[in-house]
């Protein structure tokens, strides 16, 4: 797939724009290079994308733009390469995104850009498996979940809404994930925001916001 659009596509079961389900025991390869998918929806998983079972996934200058509520993207393959891609949601509280590589020592993620709504921030899930393959041999896989998140009521967090991956390697450390700081004195804490009652101002010290009146 190369230069193209994907807009305001819906699906009554998975997948918006594009649902690909094949079985591994094959070589496949899927390639999306300089496109585009805003705002495609799904009812059940993936809203924009769902791929499954193929052998390489190659993904380069692509952006990925969705306010849907449900899950964006699940990838699952043998090797991934993801180049300069960035993803863009609107919601909190799902699993936006969704890779899984049973080769994640080939696999690539270098300049990903994952844009959560203002004053939430992204988490992440790792979790590493060994599964049975082809061949009765022990195969191992690393499965990664991002997903944006918000303080709760009674808490902020500095905004963290835009979380760059310049290039991701399978021996580095989980990514550190902002704090949530409790509302400070002088200060209203909604939604993962905080702004000053009246007669105080703020300023930011250590990654901490404090009044002073």
């Amino acid at each position: 797939i190369l230069d193209c659009a994907f807009l305001l596509n819906q699906a009554k079961t998975n997948a918006g724009a594009i649902s690909v389900f094949l079985s591994s025991d094959f070589l496949s390869i899927i390639e999306i290079f300089r496109s585009i998918f805003l705002n495609n929806t799904s009812k059940g998983i993936g809203a924009t994308m769902i791929v499954s079972g193929v052998t390489n996934i190659n993904l380069q200058d692509v952006q990925i733009q969705d306010t849907s509520a449900t899950n964006i993207l699940s990838l699952h393959g043998t090797v991934l390469s993801i180049t300069n891609v960035s993803f863009q949601t609107f919601s909190t509280s799902v699993d936006h995104f969704v890779l899984q590589s049973s080769d994640p020592y080939s696999s690539i993620l270098k300049n990903v850009k994952f844009q959560c709504p203002f004053f939430a921030f992204l988490k992440e899930e790792s979790q590493d498996d060994e599964q049975q393959c082809s061949g009765r041999k022990t195969c191992f896989s690393v499965h990664l979940k991002y997903q944006c998140m918000r303080c709760t009521k009674t808490s902020y967090v500095i905004d963290s809404s835009v979380t760059l991956i310049t290039e991701w390697k399978h021996d580095i450390e989980k990514m550190k994930e902002p704090e949530c700081h409790d509302c400070p004195q002088g200060g209203i804490c909604e939604g993962g925001t905080v702004r000053a009652i009246d007669n105080y101002w703020g300023f930011v010290s250590s990654d901490k916001i404090s009044f002073i009146s």
